[in-house]
């Protein structure tokens, strides 16, 4: 399986509902704790708000940019018109680097 799509995997199985930013409020109103949760699960608590946010986006995030790593990929793909093989969509002898960036992710 490839890094690509291990990724894909854990997100499916981790992901069944919306990640939330919670704060708790105590001492008269101020935020005091922050966690991420689904409705019915604590992701993750005592956090720093950045860290909350961080890991409440996570999901979405890692989505997003699988799913760009794949589009560029899918636009990269050999020819061979007489000059030799090369990438249809930059000119690079083949594979380009940018096919050998996605390799490189398929095989780690």
């Amino acid at each position: 399986m490839s890094r690509l799509s291990e990724v894909e995997a854990r997100l499916a199985a981790a992901v069944i509902e919306p990640w939330e930013h919670v704060e708790r409020k105590f001492d008269g109103g101020r935020v005091r704790e922050h966690s991420v949760e689904t409705h019915h699960h604590v992701i993750a608590d005592n956090l720093s708000p950045n860290g909350a946010e961080l890991i409440a986006h996570a999901p979405a995030d890692l989505a997003a940019l699988v799913a760009v790593v794949r589009a560029v990929g899918a636009i990269h793909r050999e020819i061979d018109d007489g000059r030799g093989p090369h990438c249809f969509e930059d000119a690079e002898d083949w594979p380009c680097p940018t096919v050998q960036a996605i390799d490189g992710l398929e095989a780690s």
